[in-house]
């Protein structure tokens, strides 16, 4: 029978390895903040300049659409712009709203160009893109911005994060150790990552999308997005890149109107005849390296046709509507 001695004994004992836990995690978790900052190179020293440093007069944001499809080098060649490629990998409306908002605290650049999906406001994109949003996001959640958004979308993924330090590095201890050796820099890549080769057969693939069901959410997002361009007397081109996708049952229509009401241009080459060759595309909704080049240089030219001499206004020409 147990006695109130081991009673103690055994109270004191659980609160020493709750606070050694508590403590241990404190320490991970402070030394896991730290090695995101010293990145030299990779994913987090990207999401670091992007945070924190970026300076560029036009960027590009969205997803794996946008880092594959945008060499910020061939647009800056043809505008006489810098440019820098903020999209990320796996991510959707949802974080490229999150890190506008992030940059407009110490930056405003005079050019956006914002890739968007032609299903971007349905439900599966919600869920898909908030899960990879927090994900990648909550390792800065001491930017007061960066915070309010994940705070909106999932608070208690920030709640975890907030008392276990090391929680929200739970996916990215191997990245961070290797610090993504191998890759590009960020100084030669610009946050473009073009993919090589040809992994697809067919030049035009029809989809249904049966499903397709849309979110108030992201609807409101990009409202959210396009708003805070406006405010800040920013241009905004809305861009849906190329691909073999022939979807049915898609956002683009609402897309259109949202962009047209904020006075926004909206540029569909998802189905240009000139992107319909296999050769362009790594895989069904990416180009490959050749693919991102040409597409590049059409953005850069037919953005650059529409300058006013003397002035810093850009306008794409009404037939890529």
């Amino acid at each position: 029978m147990a006695t109130k001695a081991d009673l103690r004994s055994f109270i004191y004992s659980s609160v020493v390895l709750v606070v050694l836990f508590f403590s241990a995690d404190q320490l991970v978790g402070y030394f896991l903040e730290n090695l995101v900052l010293q990145q030299k190179k990779g994913e987090y020293h990207a999401m670091n300049y992007v945070m924190n440093n970026v300076d560029e007069e036009l960027l590009i944001f969205g997803s794996s659409r946008a880092v594959r499809h945008y060499d910020p080098d061939v647009i800056d060649d043809s505008l006489r712009l810098s440019a820098f490629n903020v999209g990320k990998l796996g991510n959707t409306l949802l974080y490229s709203d999150a890190v506008f908002a992030q940059i407009l605290s110490y930056h405003k650049p005079k050019v956006v160009i914002l890739d968007i999906s032609p299903i971007e406001f349905a439900k599966t994109e919600r869920e898909r893109g908030q899960k990879s949003m927090v994900n990648a996001l909550l390792k800065f959640n001491h930017l007061p911005e960066i915070e309010s958004k994940i705070e909106a979308l999932s608070p208690k993924e920030l709640i975890l994060s907030k008392i276990f330090r090391t929680y929200k590095f739970n996916s990215a201890l191997y990245t961070l150790f290797i610090n993504d050796n191998g890759k590009s820099n960020l100084e030669a890549s610009k946050g473009f990552a073009a993919r090589k080769g040809v992994k697809v057969s067919e030049h035009l693939v029809v989809e249904n999308n049966k499903d397709y069901e849309e979110d108030p959410v992201l609807v409101n997002t990009f409202y959210n997005f396009l708003e805070k361009a406006r405010k800040h007397n920013i241009e905004v081109h809305v861009v849906i890149s190329p691909t073999t996708l022939k979807q049915v049952n898609t956002s683009v229509a609402k897309i259109k109107a949202i962009t047209h009401e904020f006075g926004y241009n909206f540029v569909d080459v998802s189905l240009r005849p000139e992107f319909r060759a296999v050769s362009l595309y790594y895989d069904k909704t990416h180009l490959n390296e050749f693919g991102a080049r040409k597409f590049s240089e059409l953005i850069g030219e037919t953005l650059g046709k529409g300058r006013n001499p003397g002035s810093r206004r850009i306008q794409i020409a009404s037939h890529f509507d």
